[in-house]
């Protein structure tokens, strides 16, 4: 099996080839001439085919030879630009960037985020997974994920060598029928809201979202019918809670995207 040639070799092809006259090359190389001639030979040795046509008086390539040439070229363009790559992904300029995210995320931080990255990363592609908080946080221990945008549980302590940074607080806002209030089902109170005989919301959605921001004050399993009083919480990202009959959690921001009237009958 014949050996790769260096890229000393096909430096030395290149400027022969340019040059036509392996005493021209040899200055321009800086070395003396009968270097130069061996190791043009043991580059057509190598790779067992003639480059060079030579006479007395003239060097020509072969057909062969011109049509590997601009292949050889490209080689050693792609190896002089390999420090400054190099360079360049330690500093996070190049490469790639796999971000997860949970879905709401994307009506809200992810879209000024990822136009922000790009302003200053623009040679970086960005590969997006949706996904849960908890597939995610897997994912990045498996380092199948760079980064993951999601929703913190301030109870489970986070896994080494994660580290967490907030990117957004918003308040929960609840979207209930204007009936509810005539009602007096719906009674507003400081910092709080009672819903009298409302739904509770799935915790499959987002476990500590329901748990933490929408369970009333000592109840650890709500009852239909009962009259909980929820407290009004604010969290990172959260989904949001769709229940019937027409009531609903959402996002600050999901109510000028989703329900710009949330209290119509």
């Amino acid at each position: 099996m014949s050996q790769a040639p260096s890229l000393r070799q096909l430096r030395y092809f290149t400027v022969v080839a340019e040059e036509l006259h392996f005493g021209r090359a040899a200055r321009r190389l800086a070395i003396s001439q009968p270097p130069l001639s061996q190791q043009i030979m043991d580059l057509e040795a190598r790779l067992g085919v003639q480059l060079f046509e030579r006479t007395r008086r003239s060097v020509a390539l072969t057909p062969v030879a011109r049509q590997w040439l601009p292949a050889v070229r490209e080689v050693l363009a792609a190896a002089e630009a390999l420090p400054d790559q190099a360079r360049r992904l330690a500093r996070g300029e190049t490469g790639t960037l796999s971000l997860g995210f949970v879905s709401t995320a994307d009506y809200g931080v992810l879209p000024e985020l990822l136009r922000r990255f790009r302003d200053t990363c623009p040679d970086v592609e960005v590969h997006l997974r949706e996904a849960t908080s908890d597939i995610q946080m897997e994912a990045l221990l498996r380092e199948e994920l760079d980064a993951g945008i999601v929703i913190p549980q301030p109870e489970a302590p986070l896994i080494a060598p994660l580290q967490l940074h907030s990117l957004q607080r918003e308040a929960l806002m609840a979207a209930v029928p204007e009936a509810w209030i005539r009602e007096g089902r719906v009674q507003p109170r400081r910092g709080r809201l009672a819903l009298a005989g409302s739904p509770w919301p799935s915790t499959w959605m987002s476990p500590w979202c329901c748990s933490r921001a929408m369970r009333p004050r000592g109840c650890t399993t709500p009852s239909w019918g009962s009259t909980p009083v929820w407290e009004r919480a604010r969290c990172p990202v959260s989904k949001p809670f769709r229940c019937r009959p027409l009531s609903a959690w959402f996002r600050r921001a999901w109510v000028w995207h989703w329900c710009p009237n949330p209290c119509a009958t």
